[in-house]
């Protein structure tokens, strides 16, 4: 990209959050400064990403596609095409990047793009994009963590706050908690890139351009973990920014000098920038730096074809998943399954904040943070399967809702947590393609018990309150009707009854084939528990009886003004030990 360089190059910058056009001039007269300017323009639009933008980022990088194409195509006209394109982004704007690459490029089969993508067509620039440099990319989104100082975080936390306000009040998200890890724009990205890298080293097609990422030295917003992405990015090149911030990695005419150095501050960002731009790959990845928790790259395995995720629920530790895990990799070995099984713990998760959709939420984000590291992982698997007990019964069921990415083959639920009346017709896939806003599924089997007092009285009680989509689908079963799903009903025993040893044979047999277990008929009654059943038909009096009798019992204990004063001393002890009771039961039951 020198100035004898014949070829036209067009320069893409994409500015961050609250950012504008001007905030990346001084990139954009370095980018001029080192690849010269006969044959070079810079394209830097003015993005909607404001402090109050409720924008979605695919939206942006939808319209950014279609920005480029009117721009290439203008220039086609003019007899002046372009050779090469150059696409760089700052911090959110790198998500944008790359996420306009992915479109660009077309949609891949096992990645659907979502719904707003209209054209899941490859663009004809696609394969002219040859390098993208990321600045101060949050590549895995942002969080508020021990790594911002005290002043910072409180910020971030408070901006939280009013953000989760605004969305209860407009049912809108503000696009910066669109792009908080976890969420389902960036781990969509995530998956997305990694099918598209895969897709063009498969079939020599677009999708290979060369990624290189600038790392501020000392990022003050965003963790390292969250600026490198070493399962989606691990095949980038990383460059150090010395002296470097979120926000001042792009100030190339900073003149400070910084102690111990002989050159400004500005003179170190100039020159990581301009070996990003103009140095050949292979000189890159000479000088390429390995993050620290490189150990986290993930190594591939070429030969699996089939990966089973095993998810434990609540009050539960996972122990059990690995046995689960073992029988079904068994039972799909003698049918000459090459097979990965996944059965990662999210760690013990007490019933009271399982009753908070937050706590919840962070559990499916951890879902879908293993499913990317297993597409990383297994390029080449092409089945993947799900088996879920309690609270992973809902992790699926809203990965499935949130994530188009999601798709799991066959799919198994014990002791489920989701509604009875969950639309599984939104889900079930026939094998089509296209932008779609949900995941898929290829069929179910859920299981019901004969006595899962748990989903009777806990779970069921949420099941008609919108926000917390909880339901009782592990104690009434699924209300909709397919060929694709199968339930059985009644497996004798409770909330894990589905899941203990004898029943592990019939998950491992649909797992392996999709064929209807036979269960032996010692593990299977008619109708369920009278006295369960009838508890899940009034929950909310439960609840009240319950909470009821907690009020009482501290009312009795509490202190009455007329007492001693020493016997009012005694009751305050006995009533805050009774609080404290409860709570340390609630947050460990």
């Amino acid at each position: 990209m020198k100035r004898t360089d014949p070829q036209r190059v067009l320069v893409v910058l994409i500015h961050g959050f609250t950012g504008s056009p001007a905030r990346m001039a001084a990139v954009s007269a370095e980018i001029y400064r080192n690849a010269g300017s006969d044959w070079f323009e810079v394209f830097t639009p003015h993005l909607p990403m404001s402090r109050l933008s409720t924008m979605s980022p695919t939206r942006i990088a939808c319209d950014l596609v279609e920005k480029i194409d009117a721009r290439w195509k203008e220039a086609e006209r003019s007899k002046h095409a372009f050779d090469r394109i150059l696409i760089v982004g700052h911090s959110v704007g790198s998500l944008i990047a790359r996420k306009t690459y992915i479109i660009a490029c077309g949609s891949t089969g096992d990645a659907p793009f979502e719904a707003e993508v209209v054209s899941t067509r490859p663009r004809d620039w696609a394969s002219r994009v040859d390098r993208m440099i990321l600045l101060a990319g949050m590549n895995r989104g942002w969080r508020v963590s021990h790594h911002l100082n005290v002043f910072r975080a409180l910020n971030w936390w408070l901006g939280s706050v009013f953000g989760r306000i605004v969305e209860l009040l407009t049912g809108k998200s503000l696009l910066i908690f669109q792009v908080h890890r976890g969420a389902a724009f960036v781990t969509q990205l995530r998956i997305q890139w990694l099918r598209m890298r895969q897709r063009a080293a498969r079939d020599d097609v677009a999708g290979k351009c060369l990624t290189v990422q600038l790392l501020g030295s000392i990022d003050d917003y965003v963790s390292s973990k969250d600026n490198v992405d070493l399962v989606a990015g691990g095949d980038f090149v990383y460059l150090d920014v010395p002296f470097s911030g979120h926000r001042s990695i792009l100030e190339m005419r900073d003149a400070t000098v910084p102690p111990g150095q002989s050159r400004t501050r500005g003179a170190l960002r100039s020159e990581a920038l301009a070996a990003a731009v103009t140095l050949s790959p292979e000189a890159l990845r000479a000088i390429s730096v390995v993050p620290d928790d490189s150990d986290e790259i993930p190594s591939p395995n070429a030969e699996v074809k089939t990966v089973v995720f095993v998810v434990h629920g609540i009050r539960d530790e996972g122990y059990w998943t690995s046995k689960i895990a073992r029988a079904i990799r068994k039972k799909m070995r003698e049918d000459a399954h090459t097979v990965a099984t996944e059965t990662s713990t999210y760690g013990y998760f007490p019933m009271l904040p399982f009753l908070f959709s937050k706590s919840r939420r962070e559990k499916v984000e951890w879902l879908m943070d293993k499913y990317a590291t297993m597409v990383a992982t297994y390029p080449n698997a092409v089945r993947f399967h799900f088996v879920g007990h309690s609270n992973g019964t809902y992790c699926l069921g809203e990965a499935l809702r949130l994530y188009s990415c999601c798709r799991f083959e066959r799919v198994v639920l014990a002791g489920s947590v989701l509604r009875a009346r969950y639309d599984w017709s939104n889900y079930l896939t026939d094998g089509q393609e296209g932008g779609r806003s949900h995941g898929a599924v290829g069929s179910v089997l859920n299981f019901v018990a004969t006595a899962d007092w748990v989903v009777a009285i806990f779970p069921k009680l949420f099941q008609d309150v919108p926000i917390q989509r909880l339901g009782g689908a592990g104690h009434d079963g699924f209300s909709e009707q397919s060929d694709r799903i199968t339930q059985i009903r009644y497996v004798r025993g409770s909330h894990g009854a589905a899941i203990a040893e004898p029943v592990w044979p019939a998950i491992a047999e649909f797992v392996a084939d999709g064929s209807v277990p036979n269960l032996d008929p010692a593990l299977v009654r008619p109708s369920r528990n009278p006295v369960v059943a009838f508890l899940g038909l009034i929950p909310w009096l439960w609840w009240m009886l319950i909470g009821g009798l907690l009020v009482f019992v501290g009312y009795e204990i509490a202190p009455n003004s007329s007492e001693p004063f020493e016997e009012v001393v005694v009751r305050m002890l006995l009533l805050m030990a009774y609080v404290l009771a409860i709570f340390r039961i609630v947050t460990w039951f």
